[in-house]
């Protein structure tokens, strides 16, 4: 995956997204989409699905954050990946992250990573690819998702990324009703709070009722489905809203959420403590203070949906887009959609990967 990103003073923000990543997959189509807001235009194309996944690595240092992608279990003299199944695909590649991180910076180590996702190619592999992770540390949030394939045939993956002084971040989980579906959210800060990750599930049932993803019930999987399918544009913005303010929670700018901490974590409408940035019809003037672009919070948003659950991505999309021009947009938004077969568990059809980062 290679990425391309151009800031300016202006109020604008380009991003490219370039993905050659395909994979067969049922129900996913081709589709081209350019997403405009006033703060931002970002070009996303996403291909049809294949067996075979090119993807290129990458690995940036921004201030104390590392970033690592794409790490799988390649023996560095054949470029190969080892034998031996998923045991010894998560030991190599862990291993390849660890050294990243300590080259990096000279303190560097594994327990650094503050937020990961793990790709696997089957549902069996994520509690191998768990147990393998939480031997080494436990300081990180990571989401597991189970996708047709990977570069190489690898049967899993590691993107994360890691901060110099992981030891000053908190650990806060959440969650709130919306409608028939569950919201769940683990989310880390550091201390002077210029970084937050958080992890969002959006289920049709108790997100951590059990991490099962095979053998379930036609019932248990046709209620699943129907559920799913009938999600509305304005609960998707109720979920995006939430995880927003868990993201700028405490942020010291003026047009960000302010903190709550009286607010109930099963709060049904979790979208009426944000307060907005005005919002700028092109035939209504405005004589008050206009905020620069310069003044919000960029956040880079990770939605994950699991393909055949949810009616069509196209909503999705526009869904997302939507909630870009919408008074409840607190922030300059950056965000991807990646199909995936299985998610958290059973229940589980969202997956919202966020972070904040700022010097």
């Amino acid at each position: 995956m290679t990425k391309t990103i151009k800031t300016a003073k202006t109020t604008k923000m380009t991003k490219t997204i370039k993905m050659t990543k395909t994979t067969k997959m049922t129900k996913t189509t081709k589709m081209t989409k350019t997403i405009k807001t006033t703060k931002m235009t970002k070009t996303i194309k996403t291909t049809k699905m294949a067996k075979t996944t090119k993807m290129a690595k990458t690995i940036k240092t921004v201030g104390t954050i590392t970033y690592i992608s794409g790490q799988i279990a390649l023996v560095p003299g054949s470029m190969t990946i080892i034998e031996g199944g998923i045991k010894q695909q998560c030991k190599l590649t862990l291993r390849h992250v660890a050294r990243i991180a300590k080259a990096m910076h000279a303190q560097g180590q594994l327990r650094d990573v503050v937020q990961g996702i793990c790709f696997v190619t089957h549902p069996s592999y994520i509690s191998e690819a768990r147990r393998q992770w939480e031997r080494r540390t436990a300081n990180a949030i990571i989401d597991y998702i189970v996708v047709p394939a990977l570069p190489r045939g690898a049967l899993v993956e590691w993107q994360v990324w890691a901060h110099t002084h992981n030891d000053k971040f908190d650990y806060e989980e959440t969650g709130c009703s919306i409608g028939d579906y569950t919201i769940s959210i683990r989310r880390r800060w550091n201390y002077e709070n210029n970084c937050a990750s958080v992890v969002c599930y959006i289920s049709t049932g108790l997100a951590t009722s059990t991490t099962k993803l095979t053998e379930l019930s036609d019932d248990c999987m046709h209620h699943h489905n129907q559920l799913s399918q009938k999600i509305s544009r304005e609960q998707i913005h109720d979920a995006i809203a939430y995880v927003l303010r868990k993201l700028l929670q405490d942020y010291p700018l003026g047009n960000s959420p302010s903190n709550d901490s009286s607010s109930s974590s099963d709060d049904p409408n979790p979208t009426q403590q944000l307060v907005p940035p005005p919002h700028h019809h092109p035939h209504h003037h405005n004589t008050g203070p206009v905020p620069s672009a310069a003044t919000l919070p960029t956040v880079h948003l990770r939605f994950f949906y699991q393909v055949g659950a949810i009616g069509s991505v196209q909503a999705l999309l526009e869904a997302i887009e939507s909630f870009l021009s919408s008074p409840s947009n607190v922030a300059r938004i950056a965000y991807t959609v990646v199909p995936a077969c299985h998610l958290q568990n059973f229940s589980t059809f969202i997956s919202i990967c966020g972070l904040r980062h700022h010097e």
